[in-house]
């Protein structure tokens, strides 16, 4: 035992004793993380007052009982105690509550606020759902007094433990089903004058045990209370100590040492079976946790953890924790495991022949632009588009560029130029493109019918406005995607159960939408300026090349938001930087190397003689039509 307890114990019995002092009201309550409750007789009501009205009876006006004063500073030690322990209880407080039960008839208040909840007595509130303020209850003491009391107690199956009531009525557990008494009925103590001895049980009484040949005479009220008398000659001695017979509040404390073993296989059982199991509810399987079900704690139901959750048997049998975002758990789980992070490597070997098909890519691109610097002034150079063509290269290169930041692991800078950048430059080709179809259609078509409109565009550079214009709308939406949802890695742990993808989130679905639908507006307009001058010169005409260029572009991206719907892996995005290679390769292969082809391969055909003869057989033909 703890001195502070001791020390605080000892003051408060002796002043009760012997001095006769009243309780202070702090010694009733106590504030704590579950009350007990107790039911004590400080004062003792020896004839009743017949009342002619109701009224509360009040325990002050009675006499003091020292007995019953004890028994309060028994249960205040007793909690104390526990709540001082390391061992006992850790990590929980215990409170109580303590109501002086003078009388057997008028104490009710007492009981009503023990079965409370909140000040509130719901009398058809389900036991599973409902919960008194105490979880147990001792006293009070005698059989009178405990059965006035206990239907009351008990019908909320709340544990009333009991010291003094030794009524064979309070055994019926129909009706009592949550009483318990701590009672030992008996202990003897036998000696005979053959025994060399007497026996000596380990308990403190009022007097010393008896010389061998002396029997007790009674002294006193209590019967462990006695004068040893010599026994006569050839005569022997019985005698026994009734223990815990009469009240608590009277007796003596008292240290008994008993063992009881008992023989299961002694024990018959309902229909010769095995030992009932006493739990409510059977142990769960192992990754499964407990679903509270009533009020007891040991009433549940096995609740099976679902994926990504485990349960924790020494921490919170009650809950499936989650796993953390890096780790993963099959269903019915005790434990999480890591994830595989996942990404498209550089060292892949698909990677390898991506970036080497980009980086052929890049220096065919910049071959044909010097091709095209060293032939300025030829023909060929200037029907592809003179000094336009070299920003259209340009752009191709760093489109291609972009490609590279699609392998390795995706950072906040990949991803913007992964895609942003690629979209920016792509677009700049083909506002350049559109404006390149339309100038032709422009001069062979529109100049004739409409003079004053040709001269105001070829006048104010038209095709430089063009550009320049679309560059800025399309500018202005990139920097509003990057704004408002910049495109940043993304952790996707949700398709594969024990992987975590890393890839680049495209951002915000408006302004992602605003940038393609700029994108595919241009891809319409040259479509549509290709087809209107599918009839011009041969050297002129470039149609079919634009319109094959551009499908093959159309169906690459189709192809791309396809296999993006159905195929969730790090491998969409190498069909991305495929997609994106596939789209400047069919441009290349169908506008500008055949025009380089003309320039290295039939010099012939880029004279201003040659570009004039087709010139002329179209106007020649025109006018026959």
């Amino acid at each position: 035992m703890h001195l502070s307890s001791i020390c605080s114990f000892l003051p408060a019995f002796i002043n009760c004793f012997f001095f006769n002092v009243f309780c202070l009201e702090s010694d009733f309550s106590l504030k704590g993380d579950y009350l007990l409750g107790g039911l004590f007789a400080l004062h003792e009501v020896q004839h009743a007052t017949p009342l002619s009205s109701p009224e509360a009876i009040q325990c002050l006006r009675y006499t003091f009982s020292k007995s019953g004063y004890q028994m309060l500073q028994v249960m205040r030690f007793a909690i104390e105690e526990i709540n001082n322990s390391t061992t006992l209880l850790p990590n929980v407080s215990l409170g109580y509550e303590i109501f002086d039960h003078c009388t057997d008839s008028k104490n009710f208040h007492s009981v009503f606020s023990f079965i409370s909840n909140n000040g509130l007595i719901k009398s058809k509130e389900k036991l599973n759902n409902y919960q008194p303020k105490v979880i147990a209850l001792t006293g009070p003491y005698g059989s009178t007094s405990t059965i006035a009391i206990a239907p009351l107690i008990t019908m909320d199956v709340i544990p009333l433990v009991n010291y003094g009531a030794s009524s064979y009525a309070l055994s019926n557990k129909r009706m009592y089903p949550s009483f318990i008494r701590t009672i030992i009925h008996l202990t003897l103590i036998n000696c005979n004058s053959t025994f060399s001895h007497s026996i000596k049980v380990p308990f403190s009484n009022c007097s010393v045990e008896c010389k061998e040949g002396f029997s007790r005479e009674p002294n006193g009220y209590h019967s462990c209370c006695f004068l040893c008398k010599k026994c006569p000659h050839n005569s022997y001695v019985n005698y026994s100590c009734e223990y815990f017979k009469q009240s608590m509040t009277k007796q003596v404390f008292y240290q008994s040492v008993l063992k009881f073993t008992i023989n299961n296989s002694r024990l018959p059982w309902h229909n010769n079976g095995p030992v009932p199991f006493s739990n409510c509810s059977v142990e769960c399987k192992e990754g499964f946790s407990r679903e509270p079900n009533g009020y007891h704690s040991c009433c549940f139901l096995c609740k099976k953890c679902p994926h990504n959750s485990y349960v924790n048997y020494s921490w919170d049998p009650y809950t499936c924790s989650p796993c953390a975002e890096s780790e993963w758990s099959d269903e019915g789980s005790t434990t999480c495991k890591n994830r595989s992070v996942v990404y498209l490597e550089v060292t892949e070997i698909l990677s390898i022949i991506v970036m080497a098909s980009a980086t052929c890519l890049i220096i065919l691109l910049i071959a044909i632009f010097c091709l095209f610097a060293h032939n300025y002034n030829t023909p060929v150079v200037k029907s592809a588009g003179g000094s336009m063509c070299f920003l259209m290269l340009a752009c191709l290169i760093m489109s291609t560029i972009s490609v590279f930041f699609f392998f390795g692991k995706p950072s906040s800078v990949f991803c913007i130029l992964r895609n942003v950048a690629f979209a920016f430059f792509f677009t700049i080709f083909l506002s350049c493109m559109a404006v390149r179809s339309f100038q032709i259609v422009c001069v062979f078509k529109i100049a004739a019918k409409f003079p004053n409109i040709h001269s105001i565009w070829v006048k104010h550079n038209g095709q430089w406005l063009f550009v320049g214009f679309f560059s800025v709308i399309h500018l202005i939406s990139c920097i509003l995607w990057m704004t408002v949802s910049t495109p940043k890695p993304s952790r996707d742990s949700s398709t594969f159960k024990d992987l975590t993808i890393l890839s680049c989130e495209m951002g915000n679905t408006a302004t992602v939408s605003v940038v393609v639908f700029i994108v595919w507006f241009l891809g319409f307009l040259c479509l549509l300026f290709s087809y209107m001058g599918r009839d011009l010169p041969k050297n002129y005409n470039e149609a079919k090349s634009i319109t094959f260029s551009l499908i093959l572009y159309n169906m690459s991206w189709i192809v791309y938001f396809t296999t993006f719907l159905i195929l969730k892996s790090k491998y969409i995005q190498l069909v991305n930087a495929m997609t994106q290679l596939s789209s400047i390769y069919g441009i290349l292969f169908s506008y500008f190397i055949p025009k380089s082809y003309i320039i290295i391969f039939q010099p012939q055909k880029n004279t201003a003689a040659y570009f004039q003869t087709s010139i002329q057989n179209y106007t020649q033909t025109i006018s026959r039509t």
